[in-house]
């Protein structure tokens, strides 16, 4: 679980949607939504289609903090824009909280 600032976020071509997070020290790192027909069969399917909507509901109010719960991932460096410099991401996000006080 992090308490992260949303920067950035969009539709990636295979329907994932990827956000640019800031933690409380500034580093940067991307959190991944997987698309819905991606986490068919997993025990954990609910989970993560629960995140996407409110990460998506928070993205419409405007929320920009919010503290998420997932799978911390080591990907490959690929150039990508907000990346962690040592490639860590939040790959799959399973919780999308937003905190107390943090509503628009």
């Amino acid at each position: 679980m992090v308490d992260v600032e949303v920067l950035a976020y969009k539709s990636e071509s295979d329907d994932d949607i990827h956000a640019i997070i800031r933690g409380g020290r500034g580093h940067l790192m991307v959190a991944e939504f997987p698309a819905s027909w991606c986490t068919t069969g997993s025990p954990y399917a609910k989970q993560m289609e629960l995140a996407r909507r409110r990460f998506t509901a928070a993205m419409r109010r405007h929320v920009q903090h919010l503290r998420l719960t997932g799978v911390v991932f080591f990907d490959k460096l690929h150039g990508q824009i907000g990346g962690a410099l040592n490639g860590v991401e939040i790959h799959l996000v399973l919780k999308v909280e937003v905190p107390a006080g943090c509503k628009p």
